[in-house]
């Protein structure tokens, strides 16, 4: 039987885990099975084509939040098309509320073992396995949760079809919290972890094909101390000098053991996610999500200045019992640990979740169609949820781009979110949010912006612009508002250093604030030259000042 595993990913970066896994599962039917990925952003005619001109006689898909949508049109055009295809559903999206889905089989939760009896059902007419066949008929829905050192690697045949892509990967299954906004608590508490010399071995294959980055999708990827500790080791002493691994983590759970071992990790090499979520007690009370708010402050502050580790902390809007102005508290607070990106996200009410079940008794109004997401609260109104959608929106567009950090740092100063609310109020208010503006143009508003911000220095946020600029960049074409023409004694300047350097490799702004100074430090008034050092035309930290201090 000629199967087929499709995936529509979220981005064309990203892969599909699930169905690599089903495939190595299913061993002995690989090359009766074929893999094929797209993304929610391709045009759907385009996919159904493509799977078309399969010609399966099973095909499967991976159900989420993201591509529900796009998948049940599918399937419902490919059983016009073939009403003979027998149609494999799976995922978070069908495994908890199945009911009316266009498919002959639903499985729900871990999909392996069963996908296998399925398998063998349809290519041997019996399933040699410990449950009789009758379950593959009515009902429609079954799951099987299998041995964990059953699985099999999923890449074995391979990473050559992961270039600048994201590979997934996980050494255990379950999550020891039961934090109500989350499938993982709430479906499998119990941690089942792969054997470590095993997880070695499988971190070997990506280390030796220098794939770019491996991202863990281990709940709560430090639960276990020990064993999180052995795989942080290995990779230290195996690091390739290229790739990059993603864990979630709980920032908490990092002891002096953890924090001296990641202390000399290779810059770039580790990047760790960190659900903050809120740092409002009691709403992390009533999400059942315990956490020392202190201890998990002063270890962001450590790892922060260990500068070695990429840091994104989240924060959820809409959770219950928080109101806007707890929730500038919450913002606030996590803005100060100055983590390298800051998601402002909103709550999802997922199905098969704690607060899914509660949400008439938290006045959760949500979005009926995926992703699900919070309308309003008892505490949070929809009016405020357009407000905090915007101040989203000038978040992503400044700090979590990076495009303006000395310059944020300095509007900061006196509040990070009324700051940001009154930007995004800015933005509405020009209508910037119906268009994008491109590099410059953020720039340009953002000047907009601080000449008619009140307590705003406009000529100093103007040069601090600047510097964020160059230090990002070697910027070719830059306006002349924001770059003034080159005095005579920067022109000569220039000529010294290009006779050394050669042209394209650096180049020379002049200021009138102590730039250079040390960041987040209010600049002085001192008119200063400062070279800034590019490889490949990027920046990334090579500035100095070259005119001498006063």
């Amino acid at each position: 039987m000629k199967t087929v595993l499709a995936a529509i990913n979220a981005k064309y970066i990203h892969s599909c885990l699930a169905i690599y896994s089903l495939r190595a599962f299913c061993a002995e039917y690989r090359d009766s099975i074929t893999i094929r990925e797209f993304t929610v952003n391709q045009d759907r005619g385009y996919i159904l084509r493509e799977l078309y001109a399969c010609k399966p006689d099973i095909i499967g898909f991976s159900c989420y939040i993201w591509n529900i949508g796009m998948v049940t049109a599918l399937v419902k055009d490919l059983k016009k098309l073939t009403p003979s295809l027998i149609i494999v559903l799976g995922g978070p999206e069908v495994s908890y509320d199945p009911a009316g889905c266009p498919a002959d089989y639903i499985i729900q939760g871990e999909g392996e073992q069963a996908f296998l009896e399925l398998m063998d059902y349809y290519n041997l007419g019996a399933v040699r396995r410990a449950q009789p066949d009758s379950h593959l008929h009515s009902p429609k829905i079954f799951g099987i949760t299998p041995d964990i050192n059953r699985l099999r690697f999923p890449y074995a045949g391979g990473a050559g079809g992961f270039a600048n892509r994201i590979i997934y990967y996980e050494s255990s299954r379950g999550c020891p919290f039961q934090c109500q906004y989350c499938l993982s608590g709430n479906t499998d508490s119990h941690v089942r972890a792969l054997p470590l010399e095993r997880v070695y071995d499988e971190l070997r294959f990506f280390l030796d094909a220098r794939v770019r980055q491996v991202k863990f999708v281990d709940r709560t990827f430090n639960c276990l101390k020990s064993r999180a500790l052995s795989i942080w080791r290995f990779l230290k002493d195996n690091d390739n000098g290229i790739t990059n691994f993603h864990f979630e983590i709980s920032a908490v759970l990092l002891d002096d053991e953890s924090l001296r071992l990641l202390a000399d990790i290779r810059k770039g090499m580790f990047q760790f996610e960190i659900g903050v979520q809120s740092t409002n007690a009691a709403v992390l009370r009533e999400i059942n999500r315990h956490t020392d708010l202190a201890r998990l402050t002063e270890n962001i502050s450590i790892l922060r200045n260990y500068g070695n580790i990429h840091l994104h902390l989240d924060l959820i809007a809409g959770l219950p019992g928080e109101g806007y102005s707890s929730f500038i508290h919450s913002f606030n607070d996590v803005y100060a640990m100055k983590p390298d990106m800051l998601q402002l996200g909103f709550l999802k009410v997922l199905k098969g979740t704690g607060l899914r079940s509660n949400a008439a008794r938290y006045g959760l109004i949500y979005d009926d169609y995926p992703p699900y997401e919070v309308l309003k609260t008892n505490e949070l109104s929809f009016d405020e949820i357009c407000r905090l959608k915007d101040i989203e929106s000038v978040l992503e567009g400044f700090y979590n781009s990076g495009l303006a950090p000395r310059t944020l740092s300095y509007l900061t100063g006196s509040g990070a979110f009324e700051f940001y609310e009154r930007l995004a109020g800015f933005w509405r208010d020009k209508g910037y949010y119906s268009a994008p503006l491109g590099k410059i143009g953020m720039y340009a508003a953002l000047y907009e912006y601080c000449q008619q911000a009140a307590g705003v220095d406009a000529g100093l946020a103007l040069e601090l612009m600047r510097f964020d600029l160059f230090f990002r960049e070697n910027e070719k074409s830059p306006p002349e508002w924001l770059v003034p023409r080159p005095s005579p004694e920067m022109r000569a300047l220039y000529s010294i250093y290009k006779k050394s350097m050669g042209a394209g490799a650096f180049t020379i702004q002049s200021f009138e604030y102590d730039i250079a100074g040390r960041f987040g430090e209010m600049p002085e008034k001192r008119r200063n030259f400062i070279l800034f050092r590019y490889k490949g035309g990027k920046g990334g930290g090579a500035f100095y000042e070259i005119t001498g201090r006063d």
